[in-house]
């Protein structure tokens, strides 16, 4: 691989650094959310939603670290 197609690829990894930082950031306000439900609305659909969506953020999270690793190993060949 050359150079200048490297440096593309160091620009998007850097790129889905900056996109994690923000996922990061959205996980840790749903799970404050979650946190914050009464008890007596545990098992409620509201209660159940949040936890998908954290779960889904979650699974975000993953898929940007994971890339973001194939990116790097890709770019140190």
């Amino acid at each position: 691989m050359n150079a200048k197609r490297r440096g593309v690829l160091k620009n998007i990894e850097k790129a889905l650094h900056v996109e994690l930082e923000k996922l990061r950031d959205v996980l840790e306000e749903e799970e404050t959310v979650l946190d914050n439900i009464p008890e007596n609305l545990w098992g409620t659909d509201r209660y159940t939603n949040c936890e998908d969506a954290i779960e889904s953020v979650e699974d975000s999270i993953n898929s940007v670290e994971e890339a973001m690793e194939t990116i790097n190993y890709v770019v140190n060949l």
